[in-house]
């Protein structure tokens, strides 16, 4: 359907006979190169539609010019949605932490209780759970100081005679679902905890 929408012609009958002579037609454009196509393309297919040319290839250029234009306007359009879907999402990616961060802990609280207009008095503390990412993105848009890492605990046990960090219940959700959009670092503590 995707293909169809923005590649059109890509069914066209008859387009094998002309495509020699059209550039870019047998591959698939980028959206920004689909945007150009007519503007580009429109000269080189009026210099293809001479006389002599047999009336079914003057047909299939014809269609062929039409099929760009839409194509063209319908790369636009798709342009633009994604352009307001960057927008709403750099929208909601942005989080308020300040109200939560500890300055002295250097650490994020748990939440806030709306009802009683406070923060409440546990926090994020162990580096070996999902509350890393919170802390890692923070940092990365410049909300959190890069002291706030650090100040997460490192406290450790063994398993299986190896050193692994501790957790708050040591789930496979605190230790592993970081690892599914955070890199990971080879001879690490979280590295280690991992193995």
């Amino acid at each position: 359907m995707e293909l169809t929408l923005l590649i059109p012609w890509i069914s066209l009958p008859g387009l094998g006979v002309v495509s020699a002579s059209i550039p870019h037609v047998e591959r698939i454009p980028t959206l920004r190169e689909l945007t150009k196509l007519y503007a580009d393309l429109m000269p080189i297919i009026q210099q293809s539609c001479t006389a002599d040319r047999p009336m079914t290839e003057l047909k299939t250029l014809t269609e062929l010019l039409a099929l760009f234009s839409e194509a063209s306007r319908r790369a636009q359009e798709r342009i633009g949605i994604v352009n307001q879907l960057v927008m709403h999402i750099e929208e909601l990616s942005y989080m308020e932490y300040d109200f939560l961060y500890d300055k002295n802990k250097r650490l994020l609280s748990i939440g806030y209780n709306a009802d009683e207009k406070r923060v409440d008095a546990s926090y994020y503390d162990l580096l070996a759970s999902e509350a890393r990412l919170c802390n890692f993105v923070a940092i990365a848009q410049g909300q959190l100081p890069q002291e706030s890492w650090f100040a997460l605990g490192r406290s450790l046990t063994t398993a299986g005679g190896n050193p692994v960090l501790f957790s708050w219940s040591g789930s496979m959700f605190e230790y592993l679902m970081p690892l599914l959009v955070m890199p990971n670092f080879k001879n690490t503590l979280l590295d280690q905890t991992y193995l």
